[in-house]
């Protein structure tokens, strides 16, 4: 998804990206714990991703970007 939206000079979020660097994703944030299972966030994770999307929505549109 990231490569077809550079193609079409979209900005592109990746959740991925917050939480996992180089192949490890961490399961806590501050002390609290991030996913409920595999595949599920907690309300910690949920809103903690939210506010790191809410910082890459808020650059996107200062910058007039689609």
């Amino acid at each position: 998804m990231e490569a077809v939206a550079k193609k079409l000079g979209a900005a592109y979020y990746s959740p991925r990206k917050e939480v996992c660097h180089e192949g490890a994703c961490r399961i806590r944030q501050d002390g609290n714990v991030l996913y409920r299972d595999e595949s599920h966030l907690t309300g910690f994770g949920g809103i903690y991703l939210v506010n790191q999307m809410s910082g890459f929505l808020r650059q996107i549109l200062a910058s007039g970007k689609p």
